[in-house]
Protein backbone atom coordinates (compact mmCIF):
# COMPACT_ATOMS: atom_id res chain seq x y z
CA UNK A 1 0.00 0.00 0.00
CA UNK A 2 1.51 3.48 -1.01
CA UNK A 3 1.24 6.18 1.36
CA UNK A 4 -0.69 9.44 -0.06
CA UNK A 5 0.34 12.67 1.84
CA UNK A 6 -2.79 14.83 2.41
CA UNK A 7 -2.87 17.94 -0.02
CA UNK A 8 -2.05 21.36 1.19
CA UNK A 9 -2.82 24.66 0.71
CA UNK A 10 -1.93 28.22 1.13
CA UNK A 11 -3.48 31.00 2.98
CA UNK A 12 -3.92 33.27 -0.43
CA UNK A 13 -5.26 29.68 -2.45
CA UNK A 14 -7.73 29.46 0.63
CA UNK A 15 -8.49 33.31 0.54
CA UNK A 16 -8.99 33.23 -3.24
CA UNK A 17 -11.55 30.12 -2.81
CA UNK A 18 -13.65 31.77 -0.10
CA UNK A 19 -14.25 35.13 -1.72
CA UNK A 20 -12.64 35.07 -5.25
CA UNK A 21 -11.63 38.91 -6.23
CA UNK A 22 -14.37 40.71 -8.50
CA UNK A 23 -11.31 42.58 -10.63
CA UNK A 24 -10.58 38.42 -11.85
CA UNK A 25 -13.96 38.34 -13.68
CA UNK A 26 -14.66 41.58 -15.69
CA UNK A 27 -17.94 40.07 -16.16
CA UNK A 28 -19.22 40.10 -12.79
CA UNK A 29 -20.89 43.42 -12.22
CA UNK A 30 -23.18 42.59 -15.36
CA UNK A 31 -23.97 38.98 -14.15
CA UNK A 32 -24.59 39.71 -10.97
CA UNK A 33 -27.16 42.33 -12.18
CA UNK A 34 -28.77 40.32 -14.70
CA UNK A 35 -29.31 37.50 -11.58
CA UNK A 36 -26.74 34.90 -12.94
CA UNK A 37 -24.61 32.99 -11.23
CA UNK A 38 -21.44 34.90 -10.78
CA UNK A 39 -18.05 33.15 -9.58
CA UNK A 40 -17.01 36.19 -7.58
CA UNK A 41 -20.05 36.05 -5.43
CA UNK A 42 -20.74 32.58 -4.41
CA UNK A 43 -18.98 29.43 -3.84
CA UNK A 44 -20.66 26.51 -5.56
CA UNK A 45 -22.89 25.87 -3.14
CA UNK A 46 -24.23 29.12 -3.30
CA UNK A 47 -23.19 30.62 0.19
CA UNK A 48 -21.25 33.77 0.11
CA UNK A 49 -18.05 33.88 1.62
CA UNK A 50 -16.45 34.54 4.99
CA UNK A 51 -19.57 35.88 6.62
CA UNK A 52 -21.45 32.71 5.74
CA UNK A 53 -18.58 30.92 7.57
CA UNK A 54 -18.27 33.02 10.87
CA UNK A 55 -22.07 32.98 10.87
CA UNK A 56 -22.68 29.12 10.93
CA UNK A 57 -22.09 26.91 14.00
CA UNK A 58 -19.11 24.85 14.55
CA UNK A 59 -18.70 21.58 12.48
CA UNK A 60 -20.82 22.93 10.15
CA UNK A 61 -19.64 21.86 6.55
CA UNK A 62 -19.54 23.96 3.31
CA UNK A 63 -17.69 23.23 -0.07
CA UNK A 64 -15.14 25.30 -1.87
CA UNK A 65 -13.15 24.79 -5.02
CA UNK A 66 -9.66 24.61 -4.91
CA UNK A 67 -7.24 23.26 -7.71
CA UNK A 68 -10.30 22.20 -9.35
CA UNK A 69 -11.67 19.74 -6.96
CA UNK A 70 -14.47 20.41 -4.59
CA UNK A 71 -12.60 20.08 -0.54
CA UNK A 72 -14.84 20.72 2.36
CA UNK A 73 -14.54 23.42 4.77
CA UNK A 74 -15.27 22.51 8.75
CA UNK A 75 -15.67 26.08 10.21
CA UNK A 76 -14.14 25.48 13.80
CA UNK A 77 -14.92 28.35 15.88
CA UNK A 78 -14.78 32.36 15.49
CA UNK A 79 -16.25 35.66 16.68
CA UNK A 80 -18.66 37.01 14.11
CA UNK A 81 -19.15 40.85 15.81
CA UNK A 82 -22.36 42.41 16.35
CA UNK A 83 -24.09 44.25 18.73
CA UNK A 84 -21.82 44.38 22.07
CA UNK A 85 -19.71 42.12 20.80
CA UNK A 86 -16.73 44.26 19.71
CA UNK A 87 -15.21 45.64 16.69
CA UNK A 88 -12.80 42.62 16.20
CA UNK A 89 -14.12 39.64 14.30
CA UNK A 90 -12.39 36.57 13.19
CA UNK A 91 -13.10 33.06 12.03
CA UNK A 92 -11.00 29.58 12.19
CA UNK A 93 -12.07 27.01 9.02
CA UNK A 94 -10.32 23.31 8.73
CA UNK A 95 -9.57 22.24 5.92
CA UNK A 96 -8.22 18.96 5.22
CA UNK A 97 -5.72 18.77 8.29
CA UNK A 98 -4.53 22.22 7.79
CA UNK A 99 -6.50 25.46 10.16
CA UNK A 100 -7.05 28.71 8.56
CA UNK A 101 -7.78 31.98 10.18
CA UNK A 102 -9.27 35.14 9.06
CA UNK A 103 -9.84 38.32 10.16
CA UNK A 104 -11.52 41.48 9.64
CA UNK A 105 -13.64 44.16 11.79
CA UNK A 106 -17.51 45.06 12.89
CA UNK A 107 -18.90 48.65 12.59
CA UNK A 108 -22.91 48.86 13.76
CA UNK A 109 -23.42 51.23 11.30
CA UNK A 110 -21.40 49.31 8.87
CA UNK A 111 -21.34 45.97 9.09
CA UNK A 112 -19.03 43.05 9.05
CA UNK A 113 -15.75 43.65 6.78
CA UNK A 114 -13.41 40.73 6.05
CA UNK A 115 -10.44 42.46 5.33
CA UNK A 116 -7.54 41.17 7.17
CA UNK A 117 -5.82 38.54 6.07
CA UNK A 118 -5.98 34.85 6.15
CA UNK A 119 -3.03 32.88 7.29
CA UNK A 120 -2.45 29.04 8.65
CA UNK A 121 -3.00 28.53 12.52
CA UNK A 122 -1.98 25.16 14.57
CA UNK A 123 -4.26 23.61 16.57
CA UNK A 124 -2.77 24.14 20.57
CA UNK A 125 -4.94 22.90 23.45
CA UNK A 126 -4.66 24.95 26.71
CA UNK A 127 -5.34 23.81 30.33
CA UNK A 128 -7.17 27.04 32.04
CA UNK A 129 -8.24 27.15 35.90
CA UNK A 130 -11.23 28.86 36.58
CA UNK A 131 -11.53 30.12 40.35
CA UNK A 132 -15.65 30.95 41.02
Amino acid sequence: MTYTPPVRYTADEIAAAVEPDPDEYPDHTATCAEGGECVACEWENGERGWSEIAYGNPGDISEILLKGEKVKVIYIDGESGGEGSGESVWAIIKVGVQYFKKTGYYMSHDGTHWDGDVTEVKRKQRTVTFYE
